[in-house]
């Protein structure tokens, strides 16, 4: 079975500082480096690596600049700069037909992986989550994980963006033919059966009702899977469950059918714990019953029942603290904003961390998720590079947080070029392209472009 660590402690890092330059003048020195088989590791000579826990955002710390560029969208802290994080990682015995996978939260941004010295590859998102399979460079006893972040393109994000591994980094032990969280897909049919005399008579609620629910897991497996869904009716003590419900399939498919379905809503934050198994894996995750609906007449709908969305734009930084923000700090913030009477977040402007959301699902708060999208103007959307990183952001989005029953819509390309006919044009693909990944939610956008 698989084994899983968080691998936040026990860091060293050091700031190569430098003076930001555009991302052509970028690529051109990458092309260089290429060219000429120069090493970027020899970047480490001479630097002084300091103890550090993730996550980590190293732009909190730096000192202010008041000319530095980018300096109103990023607090005037001397961000720029290129970022080495290094770890001994102990493996006791380095298992034959096991995969070794580390994920990481968040990484901004940039990022490169070497792995005793072994390249393991990049990844540039900066919100994103995303793993790397180091299997074939881990070896028994210590192992040196080196990571390399480069901050010095500009500009960055209209925000303050942060700097470093800001979320969580995991590793997970597990069998050569395991199940991947990101490819396991929960869809429910909601179906109203009963409502009581007094939801009859009066204004109609969803807990006066009673509902089924068809339940369908596709686990990106072909071969036999069995489940077990657990109603969670005690967070703090989970063993007091006693709702069960089983499920076996020949072909990666399972299949329940709850006849009292408990829906999860702002109001009632109803939660199942859903197990999946095959011969040689076991994965857990938190999911939730619902039904949206966006109708033209009567505006959103929740398990039938109509929502007023009360919420906030919300960017991801916790003042002081930066990007580098704890599940227990959003938690806080996340209560007090429930208590002011907030139901809704829109996630500005990018993908968010698995524990914001989980959070979202346990409080109960409706979430607008959206794709990040570096470039405003057509000019920029012309990019090559635009509409290929776009897809990429989407298709990470959706695959890692798709079962989460706080996000009831997909957004995309935050006040970018709405208003010309290329700029449609690439709104509409993207469009095309989440309706092919989920079709059960639906999807929109925000824009300041008055001819869109």
């Amino acid at each position: 079975m698989r084994e899983e660590k968080l691998i936040n402690r026990g860091w060293q890092f050091a700031l190569l500082p430098c003076t930001p330059i555009d991302a052509k003048t970028a690529k051109k020195k990458e092309l260089q480096r290429k060219q000429s088989g120069e090493d970027v590791r020899t970047e480490l000579e001479n630097l002084q690596f300091a103890e550090v826990d993730l996550p980590h955002d190293w732009a909190v710390s730096r000192p202010f600049n008041k000319v530095m560029e980018d300096g109103m969208s990023q607090g005037f802290r001397d961000r720029w700069g290129i970022g080495w994080y290094k770890k001994t990682l102990n493996i006791e015995e380095k298992n034959k037909g096991k995969r070794y996978l580390l994920y990481f939260g968040g990484v901004y941004e940039n990022a490169v992986l070497w792995v005793n010295g072994m390249k393991i590859g990049s990844h540039k998102y900066g919100y994103s989550s995303f793993k790397m399979d180091i299997t074939d460079a881990v070896q028994s006893g210590d192992n040196e994980l080196l990571m390399r972040v480069d901050n010095s393109v500009s500009p960055a994000d209209r925000w303050y963006s942060g700097c470093g591994i800001y979320r969580d980094v995991t590793l997970r032990i597990v069998p050569e033919n395991h199940l991947d969280l990101w490819n396991i897909q929960v869809h429910s049919k909601i179906e109203k059966i009963a409502e009581t005399e007094c939801a009859k008579d009066s204004k109609e609620t969803e807990s006066a009702a009673k509902f089924t629910a068809a339940i369908q897991v596709e686990t990106g497996q072909s071969s036999a899977v069995q489940g077990i869904l657990r109603l969670i009716q005690n967070k703090e003590n989970e063993s007091l469950e006693n709702e069960v419900f089983i499920a076996e399939g020949a072909n990666g498919m399972l299949t329940f059918y709850i006849k009292d379905a408990k829906l999860w809503s702002a109001e009632n934050t109803n939660l199942y714990r859903l197990t999946v198994s095959t011969e040689s894996d076991s994965v857990s995750l938190v999911i939730g019953l619902r039904e949206v609906i966006f109708d033209t007449k009567k505006g959103l709908l929740v398990n039938g029942v109509s929502t007023k969305l009360k919420g906030v734009c919300l960017h991801q930084e916790a003042g002081c603290l930066g990007t580098a923000v704890t599940k227990e700090i959003w938690r806080e913030r996340l209560t007090h904003l429930k208590k002011l009477g907030c139901n809704a977040i829109r996630a500005a402007h990018h993908t968010y961390s698995e524990e914001f959301l989980d959070l979202c699902d346990e409080l109960g708060i409706l979430v607008w998720e959206e794709n990040h999208a570096r470039g405003l103007s057509e000019e920029q959307m012309r990019n090559p590079n635009f509409e290929r990183q776009c897809e990429t952001f989407i298709r990470e989005m959706i695959a890692a947080h798709y079962n989460h029953p706080s996000i009831y819509i997909w957004g995309i390309l935050n006040e970018c070029a709405s208003d010309t006919e290329y700029g449609k044009s690439c709104y509409k693909a993207q469009f095309e392209l989440i309706e092919s990944l989920d079709k059960t939610r639906p999807r929109s956008f925000s824009s300041c472009r008055f001819k869109t």
